[in-house]
C-alpha cells in the first residue's frame, strides 16, 4: 500500500494551525516514524490518514489496489481493550463486526496470539494482563483484518525499556512475515531509529516536517543492532535534529527544502 500526502493543513476552528503543509510519501514496505515535541501534531496526522479527522486543506491519495481507509488499522496509545471480553474475543472483535463467521475469526485469533506470544492467555481478561501483554493483544487485534498500513500512536510509551525493546523486535518480526507498511509515533529517538527506514522530525506551532533522516540499517534488526556504532551515530543524528527544532521558527522551516540532503548539512 502506498500513501501520498500533499499540502496537508489542519486547523481546529479559528485556532492556530495544528499542521502546516505536510508532504509525505509512504511506500508499500516503508516503516516511517514521526518524532517531535509534544503538540506538534503527530497524533493529529495519524488520525487524518486513518480518516478519523478531516484535513482543513491538502490532498491524500492511496494506491489503486487500496480501498481507502478500509485497509488501515490503528494502534492507540492505550490498549483500549474491552474489559468484559477475553483476550481471544477482543482480538476477534473487528472480524466479528465485519460479519466473519466464528470458525474463521477463531483461527485468525489463534494464529495472531501465537505470533505475539499469548496463546496461553487467550481466555484471560484484560485485568489479568500486564501492560506489555495488553499492548500485544491490541496489536494482534489491529492485525486481525490484515491491514496494508498500520498506524501506531506511541503504543509502547508507557512500558519499561526492556519490555519496549522486546516489543520493538517482535513488531519487526511480525512485519517481516506479513509485509504491511507502518507510520509510528514515538518520543523515543532510539525506538524511532531501531524500527524505521526513515524518521521524520517535526517542529511545532504549527506542526510541520523540519528534517527527514534516512535510516540505512539492514533488516532484520535485533538487540545486537542497538550495539552497532552505526546505530549510535544515527541516534545522535536524530537527537541533534530534534534539539534543533526547539528554537526553530516557522520561517526557518519554510525556508528549508525539508530533504535528507538538506539535513545532511547538519554535522554530527
Amino acid at each position: 500500500m502506498t500513501v501520498s500526502l500533499r499540502g496537508i493543513n489542519k486547523k481546529f476552528g479559528s485556532e492556530q494551525a495544528v499542521l502546516h503543509d505536510i508532504n509525505l510519501d509512504l511506500g508499500a514496505s516503508d516503516f516511517v516514524s514521526l518524532i517531535g515535541p509534544s503538540g506538534c501534531g503527530k497524533s493529529t496526522l495519524l488520525r487524518i490518514i486513518a480518516g478519523i479527522l478531516d484535513s482543513s486543506s491538502g490532498t491524500m491519495s492511496f494506491s489503486d489496489d487500496t480501498q481507502d481507509h478500509q485497509d488501515i488499522s490503528f494502534v492507540f496509545q492505550e490498549p483500549t481493550l474491552l474489559p468484559w471480553l477475553t483476550v481471544d474475543t477482543n482480538v476477534q472483535l473487528p472480524l466479528r463486526m465485519q460479519g466473519v463467521d466464528y470458525q474463521l475469526r477463531s483461527e485468525v485469533s489463534k494464529e495472531l496470539l501465537a505470533k505475539v506470544g499469548l496463546v496461553g492467555a487467550a481466555e484471560k481478561y484484560p485485568r489479568q494482563l500486564s501492560g506489555g501483554m495488553k499492548m500485544r493483544v491490541s496489536i494482534a487485534r489491529a492485525l486481525s483484518v490484515k491491514p496494508k498500513l498500520l498506524l501506531l500512536d506511541e503504543p509502547f510509551g508507557a512500558l519499561d525499556e526492556m519490555t519496549r525493546n522486546n516489543l520493538n523486535e517482535e513488531l519487526l518480526r511480525i512485519r517481516s512475515e506479513e509485509s504491511w507498511s507502518a507510520l509510528f509515533v514515538t518520543h523515543s529517538v532510539a525506538e524511532a531509529v531501531f524500527l524505521s527506514s526513515r524518521v521524520l522530525v517535526m517542529a511545532a506551532n504549527p506542526g510541520r516536517v523540519a528534517h527527514i533522516v534516512d535510516i540505512p540499517l539492514a533488516y532484520p534488526r535485533t538487540h545486537e543492532t542497538r550495539e552497532d556504532v552505526a546505530f549510535s551515530d544515527l541516534v545522535r543524528k536524530v537527537t541533534k535534529a530534534l534539539h534543533s527544532v526547539k528554537n526553530m521558527s516557522f520561517q526557518d522551516v519554510a525556508d528549508s527544502s525539508l530533504t535528507s540532503e538538506a539535513f545532511s548539512q547538519i554535522h554530527v
